[in-house]
């Protein structure tokens, strides 16, 4: 019965640690990343998104980001990501210890938004989940150098 524990153990922490292998994102280069530190509007007719993760709870836990049920990425501390959308109701999502964490937003045209993922404690492993964060807050924490836009 020990060994049996022991190696369900060992399983979960390999689990653990591995896991997080496969979600290395593709960074943007420097120009991309300053460029949309400038946070200009979106083209015309679009609205604009950042996604971004922040330092805090849970820095070897990555979790992905979903729009409208389609992958869009995952994050590691200090990364984000701009999306260009069309106006309208979307469906941001991100998976946690249970199954998805939502956020629904209403799009305006024109308009750049905020949404912030964070880590927090779970039962078994750590979830996440995400929350619209006022621009000013947003745009303050994304202007530090070490934030990293991936693609």
């Amino acid at each position: 019965m020990k060994n049996k524990f022991l190696f369900f153990l060992v399983g979960i922490f390999s689990l653990l640690v591995f896991s997080g292998c496969y979600s290395r994102m593709p960074l943007a280069n420097k120009e991309e990343t300053l460029m949309t530190k400038q946070f200009n509007p979106p083209p015309a007719g679009k609205s604009g998104l950042y996604l971004y993760r922040d330092i805090g709870l849970g820095v070897a836990v990555y979790r992905t980001l979903f729009i409208d049920d389609e992958i869009i990425a995952v994050l590691r501390p200090k990364q984000y990501k701009y999306i260009i959308l069309n106006p309208g109701i979307h469906k941001i999502s991100t998976t946690s210890e249970f199954g998805h964490n939502h956020l629904k937003i209403d799009f305006k045209e024109g308009k750049n938004y905020f949404v912030k993922q964070y880590m927090k404690i779970g039962v078994f492993l750590a979830g996440s989940n995400i929350v619209e964060v006022k621009s000013d807050k947003a745009m303050k924490a994304l202007k530090d150098n070490k934030f990293i836009m991936v693609k």
